[in-house]
Order: C-alpha cells, then sequence, then structure tokens
C-alpha cells in the first residue's frame, strides 16, 4: 500500500515529527497510536494519542486504515466498538504534526486518502459499529466519529467543525456524512458558523444516537445486545440504510426483497419466525379479559392526552408465548455455518 508523509527529498522543517518507536525485536516500528483488542466477535479500537487530544497523524492514519481493512475483513467478527482514551474522541487532523514536518499538499492529499479507505472500509461493510464519544470531537473527528452507525456521547462531549478557522475545507468523509446525519441546512450551519454544539443539541440534531453518563460501559451493552440477538439481521440492516444514500431506489428495493429472501433461508431467522407465529397463534385463541371497571375509549390522563389502553389476557399470552420461543439473549439463535470460532480470550494486535 502506498505509504504518505515526507519523502525523501521534500523540504524540511527545523522540527521534524519523531518517527514511532521500534519494535523490541528490531522488526516494524510499534504502533499504539490506536489499540486494537478482539473480544470474542468484538473488535475494539481505541484511539490512544490522548496527549495529542486523539489528532490523526501520518502514522495513526496509516494504522486507522490498517485495521479497518483487516477487521471488515475478518468473518469472526460480528461488531465494532470506537472509543479513545483521554479528553477528547479526536481533533481531526494533526495540524502541528503537518506545519512541523515539512509536508505538502500532496503529502495531505495522501493521508486523507489513506485514511478515508479505512472510513470507507467501515462504512461499507456489513459490520455495525457503536462509538462512545467522552469528549470533544472537532474536524475530521466528526467524520470518524460518524463512520459508526450507533453513537453514544457524554453530557460532557462537544461537537465542532474549525475548518474555516485554519484556512482548510472538510476531509475525513465530513462533506458526505455529516449532511447524512443532520441534513444539509444544519450541516452547513456547523461548517459555515463557528458554532459548538453540546451533546443535548447534537442529540436533537441527530448527530448521536444518545447521551450516557458512561458512554463507554452504554457503548458495551450495545455491542453485546447487537452479538446476542439476530447479529445478521443487524448486519443487513445497516448495510441496506448505508448503500441506499448512494444508490437509485429500484436498485435499493431489489438489493432489500433479494436479503430478505436470504435472510428467511437462514437458521436463525427460521428459528425467530416460527416462534413470532407460534406466539401469534397463541394470541388469536386467547380469550379475551373484561374491560376494567370505569374504562372507557378516549379516557384521558392527568395531562389532558389520552389515555394507554390496558393490556388484554390474549395480549400478555402472546408475549409470554414469545418470550419463551423466542431466543434468548443468553442463547442466541445459531448464524449459519459460515463464520470460524472466535477465541474467548481478549488479544491485543500491535
Amino acid at each position: 500500500m502506498e505509504e504518505f508523509g515526507p519523502r525523501p527529498g521534500r523540504r524540511r522543517d527545523a522540527h521534524p515529527r519523531p518517527e514511532p518507536a521500534p519494535d523490541p525485536d528490531g522488526d516494524l516500528p510499534m504502533s499504539d497510536s490506536i489499540l486494537y483488542v478482539r473480544e470474542g466477535a468484538l473488535a475494539r479500537v481505541t484511539f490512544n494519542r490522548p496527549s495529542a487530544l486523539n489528532a490523526m497523524g501520518f502514522e495513526m492514519g496509516r494504522r486507522w486504515r490498517d485495521l479497518a481493512l483487516e477487521i471488515t475483513a475478518d468473518p469472526g467478527v460480528g461488531t465494532a466498538l470506537l472509543d479513545a482514551r483521554g479528553p477528547a474522541f479526536c481533533a481531526g487532523g494533526d495540524v502541528i504534526e503537518m506545519a512541523s514536518s515539512g509536508a505538502d499538499g500532496s503529502d495531505v492529499t495522501a493521508a486523507a486518502e489513506a485514511i478515508h479507505a479505512g472510513i470507507r472500509a467501515f462504512v461499507e461493510s456489513d459490520i455495525p459499529v457503536v462509538a462512545a464519544v467522552q469528549g470533544a470531537v472537532a474536524g475530521g473527528g466528526l467524520g470518524l466519529m460518524l463512520t459508526a452507525d450507533y453513537v453514544i456521547a457524554a453530557t460532557r462531549a462537544r461537537f465542532v467543525s474549525r475548518y474555516a478557522n485554519i484556512g482548510l475545507s472538510p476531509d475525513l468523509g465530513v462533506s458526505t456524512l455529516l449532511p447524512a446525519a443532520v441534513g444539509q441546512t444544519r450541516a452547513l450551519r456547523l461548517l459555515l458558523q463557528d458554532e459548538t454544539l453540546d451533546a443535548e443539541t447534537a442529540l436533537d440534531w441527530g448527530l448521536v444516537s444518545e447521551i450516557a453518563d458512561d458512554p463507554a460501559q452504554r457503548a458495551e451493552e450495545v455491542a453485546a445486545f447487537w452479538l446476542a440477538n439476530a447479529t445478521g439481521a443487524f448486519a443487513q440492516a445497516k448495510r441496506l440504510v448505508r448503500a441506499g444514500a448512494r444508490r437509485a431506489f429500484a436498485e435499493n428495493l431489489a438489493d432489500e426483497a433479494r436479503t430478505i429472501g436470504a435472510r428467511f433461508d437462514t437458521p436463525e431467522a427460521q428459528i425467530r419466525v416460527s416462534a413470532f407465529a407460534a406466539a401469534s397463534r397463541v394470541k388469536t385463541a386467547a380469550p379475551a379479559a373484561p374491560a376494567a371497571p370505569g374504562a372507557s375509549e378516549g379516557s384521558r390522563g392527568s395531562g389532558g392526552s389520552r389515555g394507554a389502553e390496558t393490556p388484554d389476557a390474549s395480549s400478555e399470552s402472546a408475549i409470554s408465548a414469545a418470550s419463551a420461543a423466542a431466543p434468548s439473549a443468553a442463547a442466541p439463535a445459531p448464524e449459519p455455518p459460515t463464520a470460524p470460532e472466535t477465541s474467548p480470550r481478549p488479544q491485543e494486535h500491535a
């Protein structure tokens, strides 16, 4: 793969960027700018430059690309979790490194293209990605964050563009992923104004999916939910939605038809469809419960809105039957026997 950064013969600043620390064996540079750990079918990717606010430098960009390609090519990965260490999630590109390394525009373009390859790998894959955002997100960090399909932000998280402040244009997918998340008008507002969004505003805009006191813990819960339930169905739902934004409507409909047919033939879907059908038969056969005394259609609660209807016995029996028949989170339905068995023990990759 093409490497990037200042090449021999290019002008050099008086303060060149440091090289990565050598591997103890003396073979390849050891990269800890992004950590990767496999925990069963979960791939955990952690930005690990807290002193630089996790800004994406030249080496970190290569690491991101290589990990994304590795993870999305691994059939044993069921979901991915993206998080970061330190006070910020990601401050975008490392402008200090760009300015001090002697890089020129072609170096910056090559760096962006490599990072884009990693973003594209995740976005176009069928692996659901959840992000835990514990702090500030700026510039290209917005694009890296929106690589995730489900974003959980801390209450203290803040979101800002700042491209124009340093005379640069959007990169890392921001010009596409940001308007896809919040709409064109709000995307332009964020990019054309020096405005910082708090977590509540980001949630209202659709920039994030949830706010949590502990986004790391909540992200683990979401990832565990995906893995314990219909993992294949979640994967295809993610793929269809992501692909739909860049294809014709007719092509999307054709893909939906093919995909639901293929899913129907999987062992997982057969078990779940049978359980749903059994629960529906129980609901149809169960007698209706008598109406609660004093209840009437259109009754209003204390807030002046129409009250919720009381569930009848047939509804409750159907729910009970579905719970008993459907695969539980503790014992998920099997996937088709194509994915290899994964190791139950975490394995950290250099």
